[in-house]
């Protein structure tokens, strides 16, 4: 009685269910792996957006946010120069202050006469 219930079966069907099987658990042990990474990326986006927006609150998101603001980079670091480089000085620059002679983005006492690769025209 046996013989006739395995005569029955076609073997195919039984090697076509089991490949669709292995497939869908591979796509689900992929999308498992997959998810909680994208999830994590969508936070920390939605974190600084939220920063931006003026949605952070209390003392922890103003010092963040003023550290974010008074992050300079080394004279160094932007071929700071003592002497302007054509008709480019830093009297001329978007960045420069005058009132101080600072820059908002290089650090320390920089001259009118100076320039940098930071050098942006005031408009």
């Amino acid at each position: 009685m046996n013989a006739n219930i395995d005569e029955d079966r076609n073997p195919a069907e039984g090697v076509a269910a089991s490949r669709r099987t292995l497939l869908r658990g591979v796509l689900l042990a992929g999308c498992s792996l997959l998810l909680p990474a994208a999830l994590m990326g969508c936070d920390s986006q939605a974190g600084i957006d939220a920063a931006d927006a003026g949605g952070g609150s209390g003392p922890a998101a103003a010092d963040a946010e003023a550290t974010r603001l008074s992050a300079k980079v080394s004279q160094e670091s932007v071929t700071h120069q003592r002497q302007p480089k054509g008709e480019q000085q830093c009297d001329g620059c978007l960045h420069f202050l005058a009132a101080s002679n600072t820059c908002q983005v290089v650090e320390g006492a920089i001259s009118a006469d100076n320039w940098s690769s930071m050098w942006t025209p005031r408009v």
